[in-house]
């Protein structure tokens, strides 16, 4: 599925590095979705792992942290895998082309509002 999604990352960033030396950010995010239930408006949360790579991986290590909303468009993967105990695993991955933050409610209410980074750019 390729498309653009609200997130949350629900744990700070790790900027990585490939065996040839190219960055790649993981992060563990839920995506927003609200949806109307009995009349009422609620937000549901779906689990992914965030996979941005390149220049942008290293703007979003620099510019988010545990908590910031980001604009993402990309595609959603789904995952299998097998544990070391040998138990069966499935998840989802949302492979980034473009990550954004998102200004919905402004950087002063956000709890990352310092999410610029030491020289002032935001990604």
């Amino acid at each position: 599925m390729n498309g653009g999604c609200i997130v949350r990352l629900v744990k700070d960033p790790e900027l990585r590095y490939s065996n040839d030396g190219k960055p790649w950010l993981a992060a563990r995010a839920g995506i927003e979705s609200r949806v109307k239930v009995d009349g009422e408006w609620t937000t549901e949360l779906i689990w992914c792992d965030l996979k941005v790579f390149g220049k942008v991986a290293e703007h979003v290590a620099g510019n988010s942290r545990k908590g910031t909303r980001l604009v993402v468009v990309g595609r959603l993967e789904a995952n299998n895998w097998t544990t070391k105990e040998g138990e069966k695993r499935d998840g989802l991955a949302l492979v980034a082309d473009h990550v954004g933050l998102d200004l919905t409610f402004g950087l002063e209410n956000d709890q990352t509002s310092d999410a610029y980074g030491a020289s002032g750019d935001v990604f």
